[in-house]
This record gives structure tokens, C-alpha cells and sequence, in this order.
């Protein structure tokens, strides 16, 4: 696997490359994650695919210098672009979580692109309210700002109104890695806002998989508290030619090597 920086702006992006397929595979990792996530896929899919996976902003190596400004997705477009070649080339893209959102998003700006997309455990099938309101309205975002810059109240609420069951396990363990650190807390704020470009219109999605015909496989952990695999059915049951949903036994972190087996049906079935 080789590394790579690649200037773009003032910015600069880093990413790994693998494999010498004729095909090529872009790999969109989840928050708080890197490139190297997807590195165990690579001695599976090499004789198949290139392979590039891309830390986004704010991830892994990849410098963002353009604070106050949101990373688009034309700008992820431009710099697969530049490390495929061209702006016309066919790709294929796999998403885990936050990555499915930005996998969703490019399938909707430039469909053309796209042949294949898989989806692990993919945000963005569901409409979240509190990532609306926080990236997406001027108010929502005041608010945000202040309650993940300045008023750590927002852990201890979230802990209480997981004891009494208002919400899921799940969400109180984000708001125990993501939430009670106020280092980890400001970087919440800077990731959501610099990606807030990368909100898919669930309305239009399975028009434009139809329209264009774009192969979609999903992967859904059974025991996944964050994201529940109904949504993912759901576009299954509309488009069964086009979409295909698999679950296993497992929570949210599917990229693991012991999954492999059925990363391959995904990728080859």
C-alpha cells in the first residue's frame, strides 16, 4: 500500500493506494476514523480494483485549512479526479457511516460517475434531526456552537436521559467518546460544520438509483444501536433490482477482517 499527500487549495489531502485492478474503488471512511480503515479490504480486492482511500477533513492526515469554509462535495469529485486522471472515469465507492453519507451525496451530485456503490452501516438514510438543526439552520448552529465550545451540560444530559431510556446505548457511547472532552467536543463542531455539504435528499435518492441503474449493497450490523438497518431495507423494497441489503451478527464496527467473507458477497455476488 503506498501513501500519498495531495495538495488541494490551501489545503492538503492525504490518501493510501492499493492494488492494481483495472477498476477503481474509493473508500469513504466514518467519524473519527482515517484511510488505513479500509487496509485489511486491500489483499481481497487488489487483483480486482485500485484502491484509494481518503482521510476527510479534519481526519487522519489530511490538513484542512480552510476553516470557515464547508467542504463540498465537487471538491471530493475534483480531488478523485485528480488522483484517477479524469473527471469522466467510472468509480465505485464504498462508505462506512459517515462515509455513506458522503457516498449518498456524490451518488446524487454526479450519478454518471458512479457504477457501484457499498454501504456499511451508512448515515444519511435517515433524516436526523440534531445534525439538521446544528449544521443546517443559523439558530440550530448558535446553539450547537455554544453547547460544544463553551456549556459541557449537553454529556450530562445525554447521560441522564440515557438512564431513564429516552435513548439508545449507542448514543450515550458517542456522547461518552465524542462529548465529555472538551478537545473532542470542539472537533465534533469543526467535522459537522466543514461536512455539512454532505446532507443527501432521501427524496430524490431512489429516483436517481432508477434513473441511472446504480448497483447498491448495503451491510447492517444487527446489533447496531446507531444505525438500524430498517432504512437501508426500506430502499430495498423500492428498488429490488438495484438494491440489496445484507445483515450480520454484529454492532456498528463492521470493517473488521472476520467480516471478510461477507465483504466479499458484497463486492462479488
Amino acid at each position: 500500500m503506498l501513501s500519498f499527500y495531495l495538495p488541494f487549495r490551501d489545503s492538503t489531502f492525504y490518501y493510501t493506494k492499493a492494488g492494481l485492478g483495472k477498476r477503481w474503488l474509493i473508500c469513504l471512511h466514518g467519524y473519527g476514523e482515517n484511510a488505513e480503515t479500509f487496509s485489511f479490504l486491500n489483499s481481497f480486492l487488489e487483483n480486482e480494483y485500485t484502491i484509494v482511500a481518503i482521510d476527510a477533513p479534519f481526519h487522519g492526515k489530511t490538513t484542512w485549512l480552510q476553516h470557515n469554509e464547508a467542504f463540498t462535495p465537487a471538491m471530493l469529485l475534483a480531488i478523485i479526479a485528480e488522483i484517477v486522471g479524469s473527471s469522466s472515469e467510472k468509480i465505485s465507492i464504498i462508505g462506512y457511516s459517515m462515509g455513506g453519507r458522503m457516498a449518498l451525496k456524490l451518488l446524487l451530485t454526479d450519478p454518471e460517475r458512479i457504477d457501484k456503490l457499498v454501504l456499511v452501516a451508512p448515515d444519511g438514510l435517515k433524516f436526523n434531526f440534531w445534525h439538521w438543526l446544528g449544521t443546517q439552520t443559523f439558530i440550530g448552529n448558535k446553539i450547537f456552537k455554544y453547547t460544544m465550545l463553551k456549556n459541557p451540560l449537553l454529556f450530562k444530559l445525554v447521560q441522564y436521559i440515557g438512564k431513564i431510556g429516552l435513548v439508545n446505548g449507542g448514543v450515550v457511547k458517542f456522547a461518552e467518546q465524542y462529548l465529555q472532552d472538551v478537545g473532542a467536543r470542539k472537533m465534533l463542531y469543526k467535522r459537522w460544520i466543514t461536512m455539512r455539504k454532505f446532507a443527501p435528499e432521501r427524496n430524490l435518492l431512489p429516483i436517481i438509483v432508477e434513473k441511472f441503474g446504480i448497483d447498491i449493497r448495503m451491510l447492517f450490523g444487527k446489533n447496531d444501536q446507531i444505525i438500524k438497518a430498517k432504512n437501508g431495507v426500506a430502499l430495498a423494497n423500492k428498488l429490488p433490482k438495484l438494491v440489496r441489503v445484507w445483515q450480520i451478527k454484529a454492532g456498528h464496527q463492521l470493517l473488521k477482517e472476520k467480516h471478510i467473507a461477507t465483504f466479499m458477497e458484497l463486492f462479488f455476488t
